[in-house]
């Protein structure tokens, strides 16, 4: 990274000497942090207090930035990060080592999702870092610099603010590259310096000077290799077809989705997302037709994309999660991918004029140093200006095929594709019919099945209500979809790694719903601090107090909730509006998918844990378990009541120390009541204030697992040639 080159610690001179360059008034470091964040749109700051950080937290709290704690640095990393992917920009705050080093693997995720993430860490005194006369503790020996080195490869930029008269411009420097990239950083802040005062005039100077709206944001791009690049996708559409556009993650990363819509529109096709992209564009419409991973699809969306002759990916990286099964025939597709600055054409005319760099490939164009946004942006522009030419040579031969009759150039994107079958509400799409007057079948077919799917669950048509059937995963996913398109306002879900993930990853949203998931990194217990940041980005954020409430489903696995449980608490203190469901197979299902442990001692088994009562002692007022279809119907039923407002959840909970709970009801009360005769006074303390904090346990069967996930472990365990 060009930052990096830059980030190695500099020096301080002693505030003596800098009260004597100047007399003007003094700003702390930790003021002008706080201010910058605060700029930024970090309204929250996720973490766990530590006696170097103590300092930075009340100077972050004194800057307007409201402080949530969670139960370990991990967790705050987590929920941090989905933060930042809701709200444009996330902030940690821990402690030097011991604290820097829990948050490292949240760090990780972060920088292999592309996820905007700051973390700030209080570290021991300056002077420390050179000549200690003592071990300074949580350190790794004499080796200050050691977390600073840690995570240099996990972040664009890692910041040790050695210098309180040059602080501002590293900090500055620091948030701007998390913001550009979006990628996480690390400032590391001594505690001396933290307080220590830099110039109020230089600081105010520069804060003026490059206030956030102004600063450069824009990622290296080279016009020229855009326009070549171009030139050869636009060629190729011009002869293809069956084109599929195929959209990933980084799409919403480089806040592309509006240039997409647009291509979508200008070519005539719906957008197929990968599973780690889903909802990088709005599901709910002709624009999507669903999600695509291979052999884990619905069948539509893999015949319409495994079909194609082009395929234009954009934002979409080659993971093997989303491309182990796929089966998009190399020899016989042009294959574009636009993703991290790079267009690689594989499979272009060779006699193209505008051919890249040849990579190891064969048949492979490059074209470095491309941003996904300007390209896609040169891309709808260059294929609209060959649709105007495509219609002046139509005019002048009297062919109108290209455009309704009598539409103007300002209208052309208003005429109407209407897919074959198609049957509910938005049936019909603005599109362009210039470039496919017709869509492909592949294109109809998957669009058809994506409305059709919705409608029926908007119109009550789906399933009917649940029986005294045993809970099934099937029955789960079509129970939770149903409750999601129930709500009155918008909901974000998250989907822990597994069957979490995969057997929902197809469920059909509205276009107001966010879908998140550690699609790639895949850190099992992401999920459930997640949902706090995920909850707490919705409010106040860019778009106001006023913005709608949004409610928040968390899926995760007994494993993976296992990992990161007594975060609920959290959700529950805060009054969030956040409902877990825990899909409870026993064990780690995926895991036993790719390779089953020996039943002596199978490592692919978890404890059982009483999850009702854990949740009810974690602060949830009235947990549930669910067995059969009609006692999930229940619960969910249940969740639907109660939500925060945004004033509320702004504030008005955070930091209380209130633990107290309301009582659980049935047989759950009466262990609790048992507890309590041996001393522990459990219950006395209890209130009867309900929470819009929601927990049901999802029983299922040992093997019960969709077949896209069971597809997924045969194909992991071939890979990995696991008998």
């Amino acid at each position: 990274n060009s930052e990096k080159g830059a980030r190695e610690p500099a020096r301080q001179t002693t505030h003596s000497a800098v009260r004597r360059l100047t007399q003007e008034p003094m700003t702390t470091v930790g003021d002008y942090l706080a201010a910058r964040l605060k700029e930024m749109g970090v309204r929250h700051v996720f973490g766990v207090p530590g006696d170097y950080s103590l300092g930075l937290c009340d100077m972050l709290i004194a800057g307007g930035v409201r402080w949530v704690g969670t139960c370990n640095e991990l967790n705050a990393g987590y929920a941090a990060d989905a933060y930042a992917r809701v709200n444009g920009v996330g902030c940690a705050c821990v402690t030097y080592g011991v604290g820097g080093f829990s948050i490292l693997n949240a760090c990780g995720g972060a920088y292999a999702e592309q996820v905007p993430l700051v973390i700030v860490s209080g570290s021991p005194r300056m002077a420390d870092y050179s000549t200690p006369d003592t071990l300074p503790h949580h350190a790794l020996g004499s080796n200050l610099l050691a977390q600073h080195a840690a995570f240099s490869p996990v972040t664009a930029a890692t910041v040790v603010l050695l210098d309180s008269e040059s602080a501002p411009g590293l900090i500055d420097d620091a948030l701007r590259t998390c913001v550009r990239e979006s990628l996480p950083v690390l400032i590391e802040v001594p505690m001396d310096v933290a307080q220590a005062p830099c110039p109020t005039g230089d600081a105010l100077a520069l804060a003026a000077a490059t206030p956030v709206t102004r600063w450069d944001l824009s990622l290296p791009h080279d016009p020229h290799a855009c326009d070549c690049a171009v030139t050869l996708v636009v060629s190729a559409l011009r002869r293809a077809k069956r084109p599929v556009l195929l959209v990933g993650v980084e799409v919403h990363r480089r806040k592309a989705q509006a240039g997409v819509r647009r291509l979508a529109r200008l070519v005539g096709l719906p957008v197929a997302t990968t599973r780690h992209g889903k909802t990088a564009i709005e599901e709910g419409g002709t624009i999507c037709a669903g999600v695509y991973g291979g052999a884990m699809s619905t069948a539509p969306v893999r015949a319409y994309v495994e079909g194609a002759d082009v395929v234009l990916a954009l934002g979409a990286a080659k993971t093997d999660v989303d491309f182990m099964t796929s089966d998009i025939d190399d020899t016989r597709t042009l294959i574009v991918r636009a993703a991290n600055g790079v267009v690689h054409v594989r499979g272009a005319d060779p006699g193209c004029a505008e051919g890249g760099a040849q990579d190891d490939t064969p048949g492979t164009d490059v074209f470095a140093n491309v941003a996904l946004r300007p390209f896609v942006d040169a891309l709808a522009l260059a294929l609209f200006d060959h649709l105007g030419d495509a219609e002046d040579s139509a005019n002048a031969t009297g062919d109108k095929g290209g455009r309704h009759p009598g539409a103007s150039s300002h209208e052309q994107k208003e005429t109407t594709w209407v897919c074959a079958d198609a049957s509910g509400p938005g049936a019909s799409e603005p599109a362009s019919t210039s470039l496919l007057p017709t869509p492909w079948p592949g294109a109809q077919v998957a669009v058809a099945a994506a409305l059709e799917n919705r409608h029926k669950i908007t119109s009550g048509k789906a399933h009917a209500t649940g029986t005294a059937n045993t809970l099934t995963v099937s029955y789960l996913a079509h129970a939770i979809t149903r409750w999601v398109h129930a709500q009155r306002e918008p909901v974000t879900i998250l989907a822990d790694a597994g069957d979490a993930l995969f057997a929902f990853a197809d469920m059909p949203l509205r276009p107001s719903d966010h879908f998140i998931a550690q699609g790639f990194y895949a850190s099992i217990g992401y999920t459930v601090p997640a949902a706090i940041g995920a909850a707490l980005g919705e409010v106040g954020g860019k778009r106001g107090d006023d913005a709608p409430r949004r409610r928040v489903l968390c899926l995760v696995g007994d494993g993976a909730f296992q990992m990161t449980a007594q975060e609920v608490s959290t959700a529950a203190r805060l009054g969030l509006a956040v409902t877990y469901v825990v899909l409870n197979n026993n064990g780690y299902g995926i895991e036993r998918l790719i390779h089953e442990g020996p039943a002596h001692n199978d490592y692919n088994e978890v404890a059982n844990w009483n999850y009702k009562m854990l949740a009810h002692a974690l602060g949830v007022s009235t947990p549930r378990l669910a067995t059969t279809e009609d006692e999930l119907d229940h619960a969910l039923d249940a969740a639907a009541t109660g939500m925060t407002s945004p004033e509320d959840a702004s504030g008005v909970h955070v930091g209380s120390r209130d633990s107290s709970m309301p009582p659980l009801d049935g047989d759950a009360s009466a262990a609790i009541a048992s507890v309590a005769a041996t001393g522990i006074p459990a219950a006395a303390t209890m209130s009867q204030q309900s929470s819009p904090c929601h927990f049901i346990e999802a029983r299922l069967g040992r093997d019960d697992v969709s077949d896209a996930l069971r597809r997924l472990g045969n194909a992991l365990k071939s890979k990995n040639k696991l008998k």
